[in-house]
């Protein structure tokens, strides 16, 4: 990569703050509420806070998450919106038990919520953020030798699940590879990935488990999961099934936190 950790931090910024005004309002429609001057209000304290809170982590250390700092900025528009007595809205167990209070959805599961230009920049800000904790950890004691970002794969997860996958990798240190087709899969393994998570429902999934164990672990998931499907996977190298609800749950399981 050749821009500076500082240069993709400030570039993160820029395109965060681009994007958050209509991220907002596009999750303010779907709440059917009306966009007077109070939410306005909100909306332009959001963007100021973070607007200041993103100008405090530009440089190279890289280290908060952008993503959680634009969850935050939407207090004073959650404010607003109790205030006026909106009803909370239905949402999923696992978006309720990891955020109880964004109760209007107003949180980006993901950075590529806000577009495919923050989520692209995302995508190198954890990269070099990984890079950059690697780089003065020795590869073994006494070594001096700095060890290389460690990739974690996914082969043929559908959206929105590809995405969170990689946020999570991200957020742990890993580089995350994105593998949609068998010849991905195949110039990707050169990048010796420490895991590979395989969906099941993509036609070539137990061709890319065979493949992938011969030189990573692998897991696989998929939706409703039942004993002979299991065992088959395990057989042709799988190290373990998961529900593809519950792999973002199992990552910190499956790969050690790095940053």
């Amino acid at each position: 990569m050749n821009a500076e950790p500082a240069s993709i931090a400030a570039q993160l910024h820029t395109a965060i703050i681009a994007a958050f005004p209509s991220y907002v309002r596009e999750r303010l429609q779907r709440l059917g509420v009306a966009q007077d001057g109070a939410l306005a209000d909100a909306l332009a304290t959001a963007t100021s806070r973070l607007d200041a809170e993103l100008t405090e982590v530009d440089g190279a250390s890289l280290r908060e998450s952008p993503l959680e700092i634009v969850r935050i900025a939407t207090e004073p528009l959650t404010a607003v919106l109790r205030e006026r007595g909106v009803p909370p809205v239905s949402r999923d167990e696992r978006s309720a038990e990891l955020h109880p209070d964004d109760v209007y959805d107003l949180y980006p599961a993901t950075s590529r919520d806000l577009g495919e230009d923050v989520w692209r920049i995302h995508m190198q800000w954890g990269i070099e953020r990984a890079r950059l904790v690697a780089g003065v950890v020795p590869a073994s004691p006494g070594s001096g030798e700095p060890v290389a970002v460690p990739a974690a794969a996914l082969f043929g997860l559908p959206e929105p699940l590809r995405s969170q996958v990689a946020d999570a990798l991200l957020a742990r240190g890993y580089r995350p590879l994105l593998w949609r087709n068998p010849a991905a899969l195949e110039a990707g393994l050169a990048g010796m990935p420490r895991l590979v998570i395989v969906d099941l429902n993509h036609p070539g999934a137990d061709a890319a488990i065979r493949r992938s164990a011969d030189t990573a672990r692998v897991v696989a998931i998929g939706k409703g999961i039942d004993d002979f499907v299991e065992a088959a996977t395990l057989a042709i190298g799988a190290e373990e099934v998961v529900d593809s609800d519950r792999i973002l749950d199992r990552l910190g399981a499956l790969l050690p936190r790095l940053v």
